[in-house]
């Protein structure tokens, strides 16, 4: 699929940030080859409508670039396979033709913008000139004429000194000449001082004349402008339609381009292939992306992989587990992974763990799944056993004798609780990270019969390519999840971080968004060849007594889906005996860590709480908040006595925690609040009901006892 889905990630920051990284080597090699501008001036261009109106194709180019790169990278964080050949040819189309409007400093559309500019510059120049010249001419007047009075004054100083040297003998007659002689010279030094001073003043007087002349200059280009913008205004607001503006810019930006191509091409040309290249690099080094924000250090792309260890030996088959079926008495589901196809059919050889031999053996089914190499995942139903009783088992190709599994031990559930007391462990929000397997340890101790998974395991999005993150999950389960050396059967329930987008926002419910999930789980007995053909909701038979309900909160299914179902289903346990019915899923009905009102638990206590309370359920499990919480008996949306209500106990913390409460007082339907790893442990008998929040030191976080 070329286009994407639009809401694939629940980190759009960090989605857009790629976007917006990628964009800026676009603007770099732009830069470099046509000293880009974001704009022609950005003040007058934003400033004015014309101007606006004409940019109109350089800013829709520059629009679709950044928004197709963001889908182009949201894209690549999808489940489905990206399309190297059309994302770049597409983008490049766009990328393109803005690269050229950058590159054209003089294009057609730029002089009409700046037509007015320079010819009011010109005349506003002319203007400064002409008043320059005038005074110019006026200050040259007045130098002539200092200049004229001092050689006079000179020509009288020589004269005088001629007529004094040749009547020197007459001085003594004239005295009072000589007196009037003195005065005069007196007179011209004082003159010439005073134009000394005045033409120190002129070059003061011409230097501030010429810094106010050009800041005038600037002024009146500034104001000629925006005179010349307002008219612009004015008349096209009379004269152009708004479709004839956009003829006009698409028509000027056409030319431009045309000019561009015959004077430029080589620029054009080479600008192309870097844009190409451009476009290339982040395919490759980030296709399949899986994307993991959760600390547990799983983000990789398909190159970086392809670099990695197999997670799935060809030797050998890898991650067999155990799932719980239909039938917990009778049952159990076996699935096996193998990195290349069976030569004959998917095969359990089994028997008692007292029995020196395998006794009986039950073939499978197979289902191919892609992801950077192709894996088989093999699924094979046991029927038929002896309730609580010890097996064990391999799994591998009928017709290989070498490509076995080690072996496994598993146990089935008593066939009543009258027989034996009834342990198994609920909790959920695992993520893959090595905390997860100090809870995991703890309550192995145990020896529970079952695990319930509430939802949010492997947290890989429903991101197909995520898929090492499961293959880790699945080595740390069978390696610390071993009760006396037993496998231990687990339900796994969906949760947001199963599913692509986390919610339903399809009109169908499709299993496809949670690709994996579907992939690695069969929940009924009965297999089916197409693993989405199944549903998200199940019911699981523990024993006589003792039942379990998984559902969907919202993730492929809608919680209004299930209402009928949950009905049928109720009553036909409780007619078939059923006492103790224990509902889990994901999204709490009342969260620890969300508002109370938050609408994804809002609908959950609108559709199913009411449905708890008219069957006689006690205990519910929910998940989702990373918290420790224990709820009053509650019925009603109200607090009731012990001997009535529903308690509600999650909220999810297996390996992943929140602290957001710490310090907060408990709200009205609250019991116990705290922030710590756990699980609940669950002990079921004839006479009680027993649940205790356990960390992972397997120390007793809180407790309640419900009387059967």
């Amino acid at each position: 699929m070329l286009f994407p889905r639009l809401s694939l990630l629940d980190n759009y920051l960090l989605s857009f940030g790629i976007a917006v990284l990628f964009f800026a080597l676009v603007c770099v090699i732009l830069q470099i080859f046509g000293e880009f501008r974001l704009g022609f001036n950005v003040r007058y261009c934003f400033k004015n409508k014309e101007l606006r109106k004409l940019q109109i194709p350089y800013f829709v180019c520059l629009v679709l670039a950044l928004i197709f790169t963001l889908l182009f990278f949201i894209q690549l964080s999808a489940n489905d396979k990206l399309d190297p050949i059309s994302s770049t040819f597409i983008l490049a189309i766009l990328i393109f033709p803005f690269t050229i409007t950058c590159f054209f400093k003089k294009s057609l559309y730029r002089e009409n913008l700046t037509q007015n500019y320079f010819k009011s510059s010109s005349l506003s120049e002319s203007s400064s000139n002409t008043s320059a010249s005038s005074s110019g001419e006026s200050k040259d007047e007045k130098e002539n004429e200092k200049n004229a009075s001092k050689s006079q004054s000179q020509q009288q100083l020589t004269n005088k000194s001629l007529a004094d040297g040749d009547e020197e003998e007459k001085e003594n007659k004239n005295e009072e000449n000589d007196e009037n002689d003195n005065s005069t010279n007196s007179e011209m030094d004082l003159e010439l001082d005073k134009l000394e001073a005045k033409k120190k003043t002129n070059t003061k007087t011409n230097t501030k004349l010429k810094k106010k002349k050009r800041k005038n200059k600037i002024q009146a280009l500034e104001a000629n402008l925006d005179l010349g913008q307002k008219e612009i205004d004015v008349q096209d607001e009379k004269k152009v339609s708004k479709n004839q503006l956009l003829k006009k810019a698409l028509s000027l930006w056409l030319k431009n381009f045309q000019t561009f191509m015959s004077q430029k091409r080589l620029v054009g040309i080479v600008t192309a292939i870097l844009c190409l290249l451009v476009c290339l690099i982040p395919i490759y080094l980030m296709e399949d992306l899986c994307l993991d924000p959760y600390d547990s250090g799983f983000s990789s792309t398909k190159p970086f992989r392809k670099r990695m260890e197999s997670s799935c030996s060809e030797d050998k088959p890898c991650h067999i587990y155990l799932t719980v079926p239909d039938d917990l008495r009778y049952e159990m589901i076996v699935t096996f992974h193998t990195s290349k196809q069976l030569k004959g059919e998917p095969t359990v050889k089994y028997g008692l763990s007292t029995e020196s031999d395998y006794t009986s053996s039950t073939t499978g089914i197979t289902y191919e799944i892609e992801f950077d190499d192709k894996r088989w995942i093999h699924y094979v139903s046991l029927t038929g056993l002896t309730p609580n009783t010890i097996y064990r088992l391999i799994a591998g190709d009928s017709s290989d004798d070498t490509n076995w599994t080690d072996e496994k031990q598993f146990k089935t559930t008593p066939q009543s609780l009258t027989d034996d007391s009834l342990l198994f462990v609920s909790g959920g929000d695992t993520n893959v990270v090595e905390e997860m397997n100090g809870v995991t340890e703890e309550m192995a101790k145990l020896d529970p019969s079952f695990v319930i998974f509430g939802g949010d395991i492997a947290l890989a999005d429903g991101n197909i390519f995520c898929y090492r993150k499961w293959d880790k999950w699945f080595d740390y389960w069978d390696k610390y999840a071993l009760s006396d050396g037993r496998s231990i059967p687990f339900i796994p329930i969906v949760g947001n971080h199963e599913v692509l987008n986390g919610y339903r926002y399809k009109s169908e419910p499709d299993l496809t968004f949670a690709p994996l999930f579907y992939a690695f789980f069969q929940s009924s007995t009965t297999l089916l060849n197409n693993p989405y053909k199944q549903k998200s909701y199940n019911s699981y038979r523990i024993n006589n007594e003792v039942a379990v309900i998984g559902l969907d909160t919202n993730h492929i299914y809608t919680i209004e889906e299930q209402n009928d179902w949950i009905d049928s289903e109720f009553s036909d346990l409780i007619k078939d005996g059923v006492k103790h019915i224990f509902p889990t899923y994901h999204i709490p009905a009342y969260p620890s860590d969300d508002d109370y009102d938050v609408s994804k638990s809002a609908v959950v206590r609108e559709n199913w709480c009411e449905k708890f309370e008219q069957y006689g359920v006690r205990l519910a499990f929910e998940n989702h908040s990373h918290m420790v919480k224990k709820t009053v008996p509650i019925k009603n949306s109200k607090k009731v006595s012990s001997e009535e209500g529903v308690y509600y106990v999650g909220d999810g913390a297996w390996g992943r925690l929140r602290d957001s409460r710490e310090g907060t007082s408990l709200r009205w339907y609250e019991s116990f609040i705290a922030s710590s790893l756990h699980t609940w442990i669950v002990s079921v008998n004839t006479t009680k009901t027993t649940t205790w929040a356990m960390d992972d030191k397997g120390e007793n976080l809180t407790s309640l006892t419900i009387q059967n």
